[in-house]
């Protein structure tokens, strides 16, 4: 009511609508780590509780907003259906008693006493008729007016009302005699009905109401359950149920606004505003308080979080139980892997109750384990082992050998080198050169643990390829040859293979007493040493020589020193020219190119020392086409001069047989402008032997291209008429061990004699190295041999000294 001071409840409009959440801000952060790896980077306990917590609280929150929907949901709907009924009741209501009282003004005012008393003015009869129609409907008001307005009679049901007031608001009702009207006046507001009494014109007008006041209202809000509110058409409150003391203006401010008031809302009630058309466009404002349906809502929040709490309690609960079932097992295979990974193969299953995949898991664990650990074996074995032969490999061999010696044992070392081995290959195949191996080392297995007995520290192990090394305890004195000339029988018996019967040439070297100090590697180089010295002997084993070792280290040396000077070319190799004697003519008409070399740290170093070396490492390749091209060039220079030699140049079996020699050859040739017949090759007949076949098919393109082709040092080596008859040679060199003792030896003048007879017979010219005495030329002379050199007619010597030395027995021939 006006000027009271009612403060509103949360109010909402005539349609109900929901209470959209809210999200909370979100705050922009920038983590070091994303959420998946902070969670693996958890253990599996930490990471299963984590994940079986957050599945329980996203089902319980799940169901919170569920039921928050549907609740809300079903409150509308119920709150809908009461205001509907509500609104239904009120309407009923209303509309009975506008029944009512139009038929009681009706029948009143079609009494003819009633009519016959106000057209005779009987005040006391109009009162008494009104008076008892009022009591008969129980009507809060009767009312009769004159055609002016004037009030002519009036009862309100025991509530005082001024005339003039009455009749003011009376007359101030629009005349709808069909419909009832509320009337406002001090004492409170009616549902009044108006007709006018006809006599048979309108004589006077008679008003008959009904309370619509608080106490009526409380009525309606007993029937209906919600509190209701009579609004003038401006909005004005007339009349409501709320407690007194309510801000009726504010409240419906509020109720206007469109508010949305939901359980999760702080709002206390829903709100429906309709018009009333028979009671003179009244408005009614019906309330609906959310206070019981917030209440039981609450009531059913607090039992799921209980049961979820609950629920989560115990999931916890068992989720440890479960998880220490999962985490034993696995901290046991993780123990287990640790095992593996040490290399301790020895793994025990686990004893604790787990699951069964847990248990199958632990059992193919187990099998894992010795499947890693029979593996391992095998890969240990492969590494330490040869596996063709089953003895050791190299690496093993020199690694056992130097923590034998470290534990201060004296070992005898045994070194086995086949000679030829290649050959026996090539010759027999693959898979009989295989066996023949295979026996050969157990042949030295049998005879090493002959001599130690039941002892294992004998070693027996494959360090190359037709290399083997056997280290036994140092036997008792004096048993050590005996033990040696045992396994050399041994292994020199012939080895049968299938329908073969295989003799091999083996070389045996040995160190006696081996002893801490001597690292395995160096001990090794020594017994290979003697091995390799052994070749040259009848037996061949043959015991290390202290001081060989600093030999072989001088050859390795020289070898890289010899590789430098090949790679520098800065003069410390370098040429000499020793002159051919052209005996039927008396001219000098070829000379021989040798090659020298002074070393900065050892000076001069012989001929007869770094050309074998330059063979063994394959730098002679390089070393002849060094000698070649500086051959050429200093031909070129001579050809320009004047000069016309020819130079003989001394190859090795391995240039021949080079793939890309003649090629090589050919081009220096282009380059220099020298003629093919300007140039001898020469090539020692031992060095035929190693691959002849190939080396007779190499010299025949030498030769179809223009090169003289000479046998160098013949008779030393393991001369034939054959093997001579089928070379494509031009001359033959007779050895100098020959020439040198000629005058005194008439051996050595009966094989000269012959060889030069043989060699003219053969179409061969024939020159004799070596010659130093005059006896011996004129012996050469008389034997009509073609060509000599020596010292007797003149040393080796360089370049410019061979042109002045040329020029002076130019002139003096």
């Amino acid at each position: 009511m006006p000027g009271s001071n009612w403060r509103p409840p949360a109010m909402r409009q005539t349609r109900w609508s929901r209470c959209a959440w809210t999200p909370p801000s979100r705050v922009r952060a920038t983590p070091s780590r994303t959420c998946s790896a902070m969670l693996t980077d958890r253990s599996l306990r930490a990471q299963i509780t984590l994940l079986a917590s957050g599945l329980i609280l996203a089902t319980v929150i799940a169901l919170l907003a569920a039921y928050w929907v549907r609740t809300g949901d079903y409150t509308r709907q119920q709150i809908e259906h009461r205001m509907d009924s509500a609104q239904s009741v009120l309407e009923q209501y209303l509309l009975s008693r506008e029944k009512l009282l139009v038929t009681a003004a009706r029948v009143l005012t079609a009494d003819f006493g009633f009519k016959q008393a106000v057209a005779t003015l009987d005040t006391e009869t109009i009162n008494s008729v009104l008076l008892n129609h009022g009591e008969r409907i129980d009507a809060d008001l009767m009312v009769l007016t004159g055609l002016d307005g004037a009030i002519l009679s009036a009862s309100a049901g025991g509530h005082a009302l001024a005339a003039p007031e009455l009749a003011a608001a009376i007359g101030a009702l629009p005349l709808r005699p069909q419909h009832s009207q509320l009337l406002r006046t001090e004492a409170g507001f009616y549902q009044v009905f108006a007709l006018p009494v006809l006599a048979p014109r309108p004589i006077a007008y008679t008003v008959i109401g009904f309370r619509a006041d608080r106490s009526a209202l409380q009525e309606l809000k007993r029937l209906t359950g919600m509190d209701i509110t009579l609004l003038a058409p401006g909005g004005d409150p007339l009349a409501t149920t709320f407690e007194p003391g309510v801000d009726m203006r504010r409240a419906l401010a509020e109720a206007g606004s469109g508010e949305a008031a939901g359980l999760l809302g702080g709002a206390s009630y829903v709100y429906r505003d309709f018009t009333l058309e028979t009671l003179g466009n009244v408005r009614v404002l019906l309330s609906a308080s959310l206070a019981e349906a917030r209440a039981g809502f609450n009531r059913l929040l607090a039992s799921i979080a209980l049961i979820g709490g609950g629920i989560l309690a115990l999931s916890l609960l068992f989720s440890q139980v479960i998880l220490r079932g999962i985490t034993r097992p696995l901290h046991h295979l993780v123990g287990l892997t640790r095992q593996v990974a040490q290399g301790d193969f020895n793994l025990q299953a686990s004893t604790a109750p787990a699951a069964a995949e847990f248990r199958e898991l632990n059992q193919a664990f187990l099998r894992m384990g010795g499947e890693i650990e029979r593996r391992e074996n095998e890969i240990i074995y492969q590494a330490e082992h040869d596996l063709l032969t089953g003895a050791l490999g190299r690496n093993t061999l020199l690694a056992r050998l130097d923590d034998a010696l470290h534990a201060g044992q004296t070992l005898l070392l045994l070194g086995v080198n086949i000679l030829r081995f290649r050959q026996l290959n090539d010759a027999v195949g693959p898979d009989n050169a295989d066996r023949v191996l295979q026996s050969l080392a157990g042949r030295l297995t049998h005879c090493a643990e002959t001599l130690a007995g039941s002892d294992a520290r004998c070693l027996v192990g494959r360090v190359g390829a037709d290399h083997f090394l056997v280290a036994v305890p140092v036997p008792a004195a004096g048993s050590a040859g005996q033990w040696l000339h045992e396994v050399y029988a041994a292994i020199n018996e012939p080895y049968v293979i299938g329908d073969l019967r295989l003799t091999l040439s083996l070389c045996l070297g040995y160190v006696e007493e081996a002893e801490a100090g001597v690292p395995a590697r160096d001990l090794l180089r020594q017994v290979f040493i003697a091995a390799g010295a052994a070749r040259n002997r009848p037996q061949r084993l043959r015991a290390y020589q202290r001081g060989e070792d600093e030999a072989y280290l001088r050859r390795l040396f020289l070898v890289e020193r010899l590789k430098r000077a090949l790679v520098r070319d800065d003069g410390a190799l370098f040429l000499t020219y020793q002159p051919k004697l052209d005996l039927a003519r008396g001219r000098i008409d070829r000379v021989e190119a040798l090659v020298r070399w002074v070393d900065d740290e050892h000076g001069f170093i012989s001929p007869d020392e770094f050309v074998p070396l330059a063979e063994q490492s394959g730098l002679i390749i390089k070393l002849t086409r060094w000698v070649v091209r500086s051959v050429l060039r200093q031909l070129a220079l001579w050809n320009a001069s004047g000069l016309h030699l020819g130079v003989a140049i001394n190859v090795s079996a391995q240039d021949i047989c080079h793939e890309q020699f003649i090629d090589s050859l050919l081009h220096e040739l282009r380059e220099s402008g020298v003629r093919h017949e300007q140039v001898t090759l020469e090539i020692t007949e031992r060095d035929l032997m190693d691959n002849e076949a190939l080396a007779v098919e190499q010299l025949t393109a030498l030769k179809a291209a223009g090169f003289r082709i000479a046998v160098d040092d013949y008779g030393v080596g393991y001369s034939s008429l054959s093997k001579l008859k089928q070379l494509p040679v031009d001359e033959l060199k007779i050895d100098k061990s020959f020439i040198l003792q000629l005058p005194e030896s008439e051996q050595d003048q009966n094989i000269v004699s012959s060889t030069i007879e043989l060699g003219h017979k053969l179409g061969l010219k024939v020159v004799a190295e070596g010659v130093e005495t005059s006896a011996g030329l004129d012996l050469l002379r008389a034997m009509r041999c073609d060509s000599v050199q020596g010292y007797h007619l003149a040393r080796p010597m360089s370049a410019e000294d061979l042109t002045q030395w040329y020029a002076s027995y130019a002139q003096t021939a």
